[in-house]
């Protein structure tokens, strides 16, 4: 556990200086884009399980309009804010 803390925090340690940093544009640049790929990336892994998941699909209707809403606002709301 003390190793995923070290690295969260190295990570952004690391992430604050180089953003700081003016030298590298490239670097941004690439970020910006390896961080957009991932998450579409999630977003599509994310949505290819739940929809290959036959308890959700065969009770789809139980669920209720609250629930559909609930699960299609988290997806499109992160791909309109990434």
């Amino acid at each position: 556990m003390i190793e995923l803390i070290l690295s969260f925090t190295a990570s952004i340690a690391i992430g604050y200086l180089l953003s700081r940093m003016s030298a590298f544009p490239v670097l941004r640049r690439l970020t910006d884009i390896s961080t957009t790929i991932a998450i579409y990336l999630l977003l599509f892994f994310l949505g290819a399980q739940t929809g290959s998941n036959e308890d959700v699909l065969s009770n789809i209707a139980s669920l209720g309009l609250d629930a559909l809403l609930l699960a299609l606002a988290g997806p499109v709301g992160s791909a309109f804010s990434a």
